[in-house]
């Protein structure tokens, strides 16, 4: 779905992307075109620019951020032990990944050495769309933040396609979001 896309986008935005599977599959189905990949874990993003340079692609930029509506250049990212090195902006009092949970704060008393929250820069997606665009989001229950953080590239009709990964709380304020 995302390839079939890309024929009339000029770029490929990721905003989580992680290792990443998609910008580095996008940059090499379509080596002419942009892809931007946007990661806020540190390990995950030295991964994913390891993946860049193994595979030689030049049209990939990697940024270490995270993406939301929320002004100013810091952000608090609160790290999700259980969730495959995810994570996401909103503070949540448990960790979840399917259907297991695990009250944060128990677990932060049992690891203490565990970083519970740290600060990155926030970008908009405003700032990085400047072209018609495919976008891909995976942000752990910032959906709407960060199409909201677009709402001047959607409004210039630069979004030909967005792919999102929505949770249960969140799904309906996306479909919201994307219906008006």
């Amino acid at each position: 779905l995302i390839a079939k896309s890309m024929g009339s986008a000029d770029s490929f935005i990721d905003i989580d992307s992680n290792i990443d599977l998609y910008a580095v599959t996008i940059s090499q189905l379509f080596p002419h075109k942009k892809v931007i990949a946007v990661e806020p874990l540190n390990e995950n993003f030295l991964t994913l620019n390891e993946n860049i340079k193994l595979n030689s692609l030049s049209n990939i930029k990697a940024i270490k951020a995270t993406v939301s509506n929320q002004e100013g250049g810091e952000i608090y990212f609160y790290p999700n032990p259980i969730h495959d090195c995810g994570g996401s902006v909103i503070k949540s009092p448990v960790y979840r990944t399917g259907s297991i949970s695990i009250d944060a704060e128990s677990f932060q008393k049992k690891y203490p050495e565990f970083c519970k929250e740290f600060e990155l820069q926030n970008i908009k997606l405003d700032e990085i769309i400047d072209s018609q665009s495919v976008i891909k989001i995976d942000e752990e229950g910032s959906e709407v933040s960060v199409l909201e953080s677009g709402k001047t590239c959607f409004k210039k009709g630069l979004v030909g396609m967005v792919v999102i990964e929505a949770l249960d709380e969140t799904i309906d304020a996306v479909i919201q979001f994307l219906m008006s």
